[in-house]
């Protein structure tokens, strides 16, 4: 089917349903279907259990049902649950859970997908990284997705790429331009595949990390020093390592160094 069949289908069940998309909840709807297909290429879902965050009006849902041992839509917006209840109603491998994905606790799983809500997607993937499942295949918007992968020393380079490189091997795929939604956002997107690796920052770990890149391109030492939340004594940060590198340099190993000799 080609966008503009998806965008009519679209225009069809918001009418049906009075709904208008909601700025608030970064609503906009993937209406390609090469790259819905692509989607579902990716995660490989055939006879897995898939978790999709946000399904929306259900065209990704649909797809992955086709393959799917069974899906579960986790979706924010009543409006939409309804919908899928009539769109999608048929599919027996079908569970529409209206939840808030950042307050719902997800069962062990095989699959993730997602067209992930703009403004939800860094707590999304916070998330996600304290979570049981085998690969995940997320719609980023690009400037998040090139944060991901910011290796040290890059502009990128923050508190979320190294999250994100300890909980997850990262591969960005393909790009995906802004007119394969509507309403069509300001930016473009990225398909982002994530192989979670069991790694996980700690609290304090996550702590020292989040006053590093409070201020990333001051060295460890003052970067550090102006950090009232973690309440170090002078003579703490004065001997820590890689005191002089600036905070956005620091590679995974590093970071995981100070956090351990300040601890």
């Amino acid at each position: 089917m080609a966008a503009d069949s998806l965008r009519a289908e679209l225009a069809h069940w918001l009418s049906r349903y009075d709904i208008r998309p909601s700025k608030r909840l970064g609503q906009t709807f993937m209406i390609d279907s090469s790259i819905l297909n692509r989607e579902v290429e990716a995660v490989a879902p055939k006879g897995r259990w898939v978790l999709e965050i946000g399904p929306g009006p259900g065209f990704l849902t649909e797809r992955l049902a086709a393959d799917a041992k069974n899906v579960i839509a986790v979706e924010k917006d009543g409006r939409f649950v309804a919908m899928l209840g009539e769109r999608l109603g048929h599919l027996k491998n079908l569970e529409v859970v209206h939840a808030d994905f950042l307050e719902w606790r997800p069962p062990a799983l095989g699959i993730v997908a997602s067209n992930l809500p703009y403004s939800i997607a860094s707590p999304a993937l916070f998330k996600l990284a304290g979570c049981y499942f085998d690969r995940g295949l997320l719609c980023l918007q690009s400037e998040f997705a090139q944060r991901l992968v910011a290796r040290p020393g890059d502009r990128d380079r923050s508190r979320l790429s190294v999250m994100a490189q300890v909980a997850f091997e990262i591969e960005l795929l393909d790009a995906v331009p802004r007119t394969a939604f509507w309403p069509v956002p300001a930016v473009d997107s990225q398909l982002v595949c994530l192989q979670p690796t069991g790694g996980q920052l700690s609290e304090w770990q996550s702590a020292v990390i989040t006053a590093l890149f409070q201020h990333p391109n001051q060295n460890a030492r003052k970067a550090l020093s102006h950090s009232p939340q973690l309440k170090l004594a002078k003579t703490t940060i004065e001997a820590v390592p890689h005191a002089q590198k600036r905070a956005r340099t620091l590679t995974i190993d590093e970071l995981l160094e100070i956090s351990g000799a300040l601890r």
